[in-house]
């Protein structure tokens, strides 16, 4: 006959059937894994970004003088013919948060703001008229 080969004598010794069963079940929990592995993947990926978003829109209302600007506007029921004075006193005092206005009545003195464009009576009477608005509490 001739020499014994091991490896022919183990191979006949289980039936092929059970192997191609063993691959395949090893195969398909291989490719479990790797579904699970991409779906953790996906998750760690998804909860990284709603943790961005969180810090960055945080972030942005905290630190934005002009989105807390528009607020107040919009809580006091400023107009928007309103809110265009309003930005032109912020410009022509040079104040770099507009939200000063709300918190210092002395930022709304005409005879500190020498300017043209508020010299006339109307863009005064507006001025006085949108202070008192602002600064007097309802009864």
């Amino acid at each position: 006959m001739g020499t014994f080969d091991p490896i022919r004598f183990l191979i006949s010794q289980v039936p092929l059937e059970a192997v191609q069963r063993e691959v395949h079940r090893q195969s398909v929990s291989g490719q479990s894994g790797l579904i699970i592995l991409a779906l953790c993947a996906a998750l760690l990926l998804a909860l990284a970004l709603i943790l961005w978003l969180i810090r960055y829109r945080q972030q942005r209302i905290v630190d934005n003088p002009d989105l807390l600007f528009r607020e107040l506007c919009s809580a006091h029921g400023v107009t928007w013919r309103q809110r265009q004075l309003l930005k032109k006193l912020v410009r022509l005092q040079g104040l770099k948060d507009p939200c000063l206005l709300w918190l210092d009545v002395e930022l709304w003195d005409l005879e500190k703001i020498k300017s043209r464009s508020l010299s006339s009576p109307r863009q005064q009477k507006r001025i006085s008229a949108l202070k008192h608005t602002l600064f007097t509490y309802p009864n």
